[in-house]
């Protein structure tokens, strides 16, 4: 019997990264046997890496609803191409960081997905990173902003709460266990010294789950992917977010924001490190959740201690950036951009110069081309 891997998150884990390794490592994962397989589909904004897109794609990205009544067209073709992958290899790898969420909210998702799976005789095992809450809500808050959000940091726990995102991680395991069993959910803690294999990598980690190690015929990039804004650039992004159209879509401003914010002139050092959240308000908020985390170590991971984050909790200054910070800094984004209109303009000038040049020419061959028809008419 085949077995189906479902990595599913949650957000914030490093996901983009472990997708982009799957992908340029495809082939050596077929060495040994396991299939992370492209089965064509495109979406807007979804990157194809994330191949299991088509169990999430029913829902809409606002409400998260869905209607299972009538999956999909590519749904259907998902499971056919399953079908046949599975003749071949016995793990066959699936990724989509949405579905922590929509499995925690939808009280059928994993009734249903089970059910398919179970159809075409395949064992479903998932596979959940978590990060602990407090830096969770931080870092998801600055990727929202790097999207295009405007709100508040306080805000946007806001939308945390009345959209009840699954942070009670207890109770979210509760769930996908009822359905897929205990043994079939495979969870791993997001947090450096708890990274498992010789490297103690995110991805030498995600290896560990297979019994596979780095050395084993793959090779990683030394490069961070979807990094997130802090200090004035992210309230200054915050604040452009407000503009009538997409700051992406506006290309000379957008990209004087990244080289400007990629070469942080003024950028802060690692003890300079801040929280979004105000004096004391984090620790409340991350007690919040330690009963659940307490009882998820026990009794899925045998934690007799019940401690699931290892890192200690520190105490970090709030980022507030003062208006002088702000000020300097958008002053050096706005002056790149105006450095790139002006060499824009040059540009075009000299391309219209030469336009010009190349009309003058034509018109003087012309003119000379006229007057040998005149004499030779009078010839």
């Amino acid at each position: 019997m085949a077995t189906v891997y479902l990595h599913i998150g949650h957000p914030k884990t490093g996901t983009t990264a472990i997708q982009n390794f799957l992908c340029n490592n495809a082939g050596a994962l077929e060495q040994h046997g396991i299939c992370f397989p492209d089965f064509g589909f495109r979406y807007p904004k979804v990157s194809f890496r994330r191949n299991a897109h088509f169990l999430a794609a029913e829902y809409d990205s606002e409400t998260h609803t869905a209607d299972f009544s009538r999956p999909s067209e590519d749904y259907q073709k998902a499971f056919e191409q399953i079908s046949e992958l599975a003749k071949t290899y016995d793990r066959i790898l699936l990724s989509e960081e949405l579905l922590w969420r929509i499995g925690s909210n939808d009280p059928d998702f994993w009734t249903n997905t089970k059910a398919d799976f179970d159809r075409l005789g395949l064992e479903l095992k998932v596979i959940v990173y978590l990060r602990r809450q407090d830096l969770f809500v931080q870092s998801r808050y600055r990727q929202r902003i790097k999207t295009g959000e405007t709100f508040s940091f306080y805000e946007f726990l806001n939308t945390i709460a009345s959209t009840a995102y699954p942070l009670d991680f207890y109770t979210a395991a509760e769930k996908i266990c009822s359905v897929v069993g205990k043994e079939n959910l495979i969870i791993r803690i997001y947090e450096k010294g708890q990274f498992q294999g010789a490297e103690h990598t995110l991805l030498s980690d995600f290896l560990d789950i297979f019994g596979l190690s780095i050395t084993d015929g793959f090779h990683s990039e030394d490069k961070a992917y979807n990094l997130s804004y802090e200090g004035t650039y992210l309230e200054m992004k915050r604040f452009l977010n407000a503009l009538p159209e997409p700051v992406k879509k506006a290309s000379v401003l957008s990209g004087s924001f990244r080289e400007i914010h990629d070469s942080v002139p003024y950028a802060l050092g690692v003890a300079d490190r801040r929280s979004l959240f105000a004096p004391g308000e984090q620790e409340a908020f991350l007690a919040q959740y330690l009963p659940s985390n307490e009882r998820l170590a026990r009794e899925y991971l045998g934690r007799e201690d019940g401690i699931l984050f290892y890192d200690p909790f520190e105490e970090l200054p709030q980022e507030k950036p003062d208006l002088e910070e702000l000020l300097r800094d958008t002053i050096l984004v706005y002056g790149r951009a105006i450095q790139k209109l002006d060499r824009s303009a040059e540009s075009m000038e000299r391309q219209a110069q030469r336009l010009e040049a190349e009309i003058q020419k034509l018109h003087s061959t012309s003119s000379l081309r006229n007057r040998i028809k005149r004499f030779l008419g009078k010839a």
